[in-house]
């Protein structure tokens, strides 16, 4: 069996949510959409692990929560075909432990509290797909390439 090239990047997007507020951090130094805003905690699926496990990881890592799986809910997969091919997995978690704190300080500006109405403008390509789609909690699916980006970046 000859060796095959990855056809798709795996990550995984956790939004807290909390009354009719959701947690975002503002990215920096990740030279990836630098300066925009994402969900609370995100980040890619690693070797031998599977998705539910690299959420409740990523959470842990970035913003010092545990969440358990029953408390993962899936609302979006994302096929992004935009610089590289990404299936992405957005949870919506609203019960979690522990503090909310950044743990990654030298990759995560701020963490801040937001609503629909005051959430920023700049806001990366899965949190835009989100905000198109009014936050809904339905779970779907979307493929999203340069055209549909521009068509959701137009209508923000």
């Amino acid at each position: 069996m000859t060796k095959r090239e990855k056809i798709f990047y795996g990550s995984v997007f956790i939004l807290l949510k909390k009354d009719d507020t959701y947690l975002l951090q503002q990215r920096m130094n990740t030279g990836f959409m630098d300066g925009c805003y994402d969900a609370s905690a995100s980040g890619h699926v690693e070797p031998n692990e599977n998705i539910i496990q690299a959420a409740i990881r990523e959470s842990k890592e970035e913003i010092g929560v545990k969440i358990a799986e029953k408390d993962l809910k899936l609302m979006r997969i994302l096929q992004m075909n935009i610089d590289m091919p990404y299936i992405a997995c957005m949870y919506i978690c609203k019960k979690w432990t522990g503090e909310i704190v950044n743990c990654e300080p030298d990759k995560i500006a701020e963490l801040s509290w937001y609503t629909k109405t005051t959430m920023p403008k700049n806001l990366t390509r899965g949190l835009s797909a989100l905000r198109a789609s009014d936050f809904s909690e339905q779970l779907a699916f979307e493929y999203i390439d340069e055209a549909r980006m521009n068509e959701i970046i137009l209508h923000a």
